[in-house]
C-alpha cells in the first residue's frame, strides 16, 4: 500500500469476536477501510500528482491473520485476500464502518445466505439449484471459497468435466483456498477429483497445498501417494507412501499403498510383503 491517512490506534467496526491483537484489532473481524493513494499522471508539462481514496475489505480470522481485498466501485470485494501486518493497517488504513454496514456488510450476509442454500441444494442431490445458488453467491463475491468449492463440487457431480476443470483452475490459483480452516472442503475436492478420473488434476491440486500449507501432513502425503497409484505411477506412490510413513509410522493406509505398488512393480519392492491394500477408504 502507498500513502494513507492515519488511523486511531483501536479499529472501531464491526467486530464479532472479543479477542483482541496487540495493538487492538480484535479478532475474528471484518470491516472497511480506506486508504489515500497518490499517484503521478500525465507527462511533461501536464505531468501532476493526484489523490484517490480506495477502499478495502478487512478481515481477520481466529488465528489473528490480517488481509485486504480492495472493493470494486460497486463495494464489492475483488480479487485474493492479501496478507498484511495488522500494525500497517492500524497505521495506514482509515475506518470506515458506515460503508461497511450500509454497503459491504448487505452484501457479505447475502453471499452467506446463497452460500448456504448452495450447501443445502447439493447436500440433497439438487443440483441445478445448488449451481444456480453458488454461481449467484460468486455473482457478488467471486472469490468467495465456499462457494467455489461448492461449485467445483456440484460440477464433478454432475460429470461435467470441463466446468469442473475451469472451476478447478480457479481454486488451486487462489492460496486463500487452501488455509487450514477450508480443509474439510479441501479434502472433499481432492477425494472428488479423483473419483472422477481427474488424477492429473487431483495431484497438481494436493502439490500445491503441499506446498503452500502441509508439507508434514501424512494423510495429504497419502493422497497424493493414492493419486499416483491410480496413475499408473508406482515409483511415485512409493515414494510419497514412505514420506507419509515418515510422518505417522502408524499409518495402516499407507503401508498397505506401498505394498500395493510393489506388487504392481516388483522391482520397487524393499521388504517383505505386506497385506493388499483395500482401496475402500479414504484419508482426510
Amino acid at each position: 500500500m502507498n500513502q494513507a491517512q492515519q488511523s486511531p490506534a483501536a479499529a472501531p467496526g464491526p467486530a464479532t469476536g472479543q479477542d483482541q491483537g496487540v495493538t487492538g484489532i480484535p479478532f475474528p473481524f471484518q470491516g472497511v477501510f480506506s486508504e489515500i493513494i497518490t499517484k503521478t499522471v500525465g507527462f511533461g508539462a501536464t505531468r501532476r500528482k493526484e489523490k484517490k481514496k480506495v477502499f478495502w475489505l478487512l478481515e481477520r480470522d481466529a488465528q489473528g491473520r490480517t488481509t485486504v481485498r480492495a472493493l470494486n466501485r460497486d463495494y464489492l470485494p475483488t480479487g485474493e485476500p492479501r496478507e498484511i501486518a495488522e500494525q500497517d493497517a492500524v497505521c495506514r488504513l482509515y475506518p470506515e464502518p458506515g460503508i461497511y454496514m450500509d454497503k459491504v456488510a448487505p452484501h457479505m450476509r447475502e453471499v452467506e445466505r446463497l452460500a448456504d442454500e448452495g450447501d443445502g441444494h447439493r447436500a440433497r442431490q439438487e443440483l441445478y439449484s445448488a449451481e444456480y445458488a453458488y454461481r449467484s453467491a460468486l455473482a457478488i463475491d467471486e472469490g468467495h471459497i465456499r462457494a467455489n468449492f461448492g461449485l467445483g463440487l456440484t460440477y464433478l457431480s454432475l460429470d461435467d468435466k470441463p466446468r469442473a476443470q475451469h472451476t478447478f483452475r480457479k481454486i488451486v490459483s487462489m492460496t486463500s483456498a487452501f488455509a487450514p480452516q477450508h480443509k474439510h472442503l479441501f479434502n472433499e475436492f481432492g477425494i472428488s477429483l479423483r473419483k472422477s478420473g481427474l488424477f492429473e488434476e487431483c495431484l497438481e491440486y494436493y502439490t500445491r497445498a503441499l506446498e503452500l500449507h502441509a508439507q508434514d501432513d501424512e494423510h495429504l502425503l497419502f493422497n497424493i501417494a493414492r493419486a499416483h497409484f491410480h496413475s499408473a505411477n508406482y515409483a511415485q506412490s512409493v515414494a510419497f507412501s514412505l514420506q507419509a510413513l515418515e510422518q505417522n509410522p502408524e499409518l495402516r493406509e499407507a503401508r498397505q499403498l506401498r505394498e500395493a505398488a510393489y506388487a504392481k512393480d516388483p522391482a520397487l519392492r524393499e521388504g517383505n510383503t505386506c497385506a493388499a491394500l483395500d482401496l475402500g477408504g479414504e484419508s482426510a
